[in-house]
């Protein structure tokens, strides 16, 4: 038997079996916990998925931009270049999960090192002539595999990749804790008696946290004491504060600071709308998780929202610039949380978790 082989192990999948052979693949991400974020919560969720699934045959070997976010600007980019490098050297894959900064230096490793270089993408590049958007653009068009969120980012990118590419759906990874509480006993230990409204994410300006503020006087005209929670740190932190203040709005908003994975999701399953005002929402990992904990969501448009409403999911959409339509759009997702159909149904994702990861490891044995 061959050293690089071990024994195989199989994995199944209805009437299907797969021989497992050892794999790894470079798994690099800007962001992982505990920062959280869609990026950070399916890097993890991948990373665990992969050893489960497969019986340890094929892991990810994690490269976290935050290992060197600390140094200088362009000598972080060179630390971690190396640091690819080092790693990849024991990958048969390397993986980005971003197609910038962290898909520039992986694509160059993988080029190094006479590797696969795989792509995933979960919003279009922009199409300006900023360095950012061409540099994004050119990595795109250089990836060997292309993994996709959503149908429509898949349409927009089979328009610009030019050689040929595979450009697989992949869409993001959350099954149902077994153990977890339902919305109403959640509530009830809790002592949560008022409407409570999340927001979840980076506190960055792009995510527009600002904007869910400002649309909170509107939701109390209607629905008076009203809670807003925003879950996340980032540089935006003071102006929100200020905001907050500025408002009148500090017995209404609480900003929660970074929260483990298990914490977040308490507070998805007992609130009674999630609201994302970010229109190039990164992945729509929380957006996902919410409508499977059965909380009705408000969000801007993008594309994988508009595949789990298609599939069912209690989601309205709003133009990103208009808050008096996102107002509109939160007070009408509590007023219809009192209907039956609304209050007692989760949205269910075709696949779960596992079948998501067994799809990627039979992509991984093709290598």
């Amino acid at each position: 038997m061959p050293k690089n082989q071990e024994k195989k192990k199989d994995i199944s999948r209805g009437n299907i079996t797969m021989p497992i052979k050892s794999k790894r693949i470079l798994l690099a991400m800007e962001f992982y916990p505990p920062d959280i974020g869609g990026q950070a919560t399916y890097a993890k969720q991948l990373k665990e998925g992969l050893a489960k699934v497969s019986h340890d045959k094929i892991k990810a070997i994690t490269l976290n931009f935050g290992e060197v976010r600390s140094w200088p600007p362009f000598l972080n980019q060179i630390i971690y270049f190396f640091k690819a490098l080092n790693r990849g050297r024991y990958c048969q894959i390397m993986y980005a999960l971003e197609p910038a900064t962290i898909g520039l230096v992986v694509y160059l490793t993988a080029r190094l090192l006479r590797k696969p270089f795989w792509l995933r993408l979960s919003f279009p590049p922009a199409t300006d002539k900023a360095f950012s958007a061409k540099l994004s653009r050119f990595i795109i068009r250089r990836a060997d595999l292309i993994l996709v969120t959503n149908t429509e980012l898949k349409k927009n990118i089979e328009a610009l990749v030019v050689k040929p590419c595979p450009i697989i759906l992949d869409s993001n990874i959350f099954d149902l804790p077994e153990e977890m509480e339902s919305k109403k006993k959640i509530r009830e230990k809790w002592g949560v008696e008022t409407l409570v409204i999340v927001a979840a994410g980076q506190l960055v300006s792009r995510k527009r946290f600002d904007a869910i503020i400002e649309a909170l006087p509107a939701v109390l005209q209607r629905y008076p004491g009203t809670k807003l929670l925003i879950a996340g740190a980032g540089p935006e932190q003071e102006r929100l504060k200020n905001k907050i203040t500025s408002l009148d709005l500090a017995d209404n908003v609480m900003l929660a600071g970074l929260l483990s994975r298990e914490d977040l999701l308490v507070y998805l399953r007992l609130a009674d709308v999630f609201v994302s005002a970010d229109p190039l929402t990164t992945s729509g990992q929380t957006i996902l998780e919410a409508t499977v904990l059965g909380t009705p969501v408000v969000t801007a448009e993008n594309g994988l929202a508009h595949d789990l409403a298609k599939a069912g999911a209690n989601i309205a959409f709003v133009s990103p610039d208009n808050n008096t339509t996102l107002a509109d759009a939160i007070i009408k997702q509590l007023s219809d949380k009192y209907k039956p159909a609304t209050t007692t149904s989760s949205f269910h994702p075709s696949r779960t978790g596992d079948e998501m990861i067994v799809d990627l490891i039979r992509l991984v044995l093709r290598i």
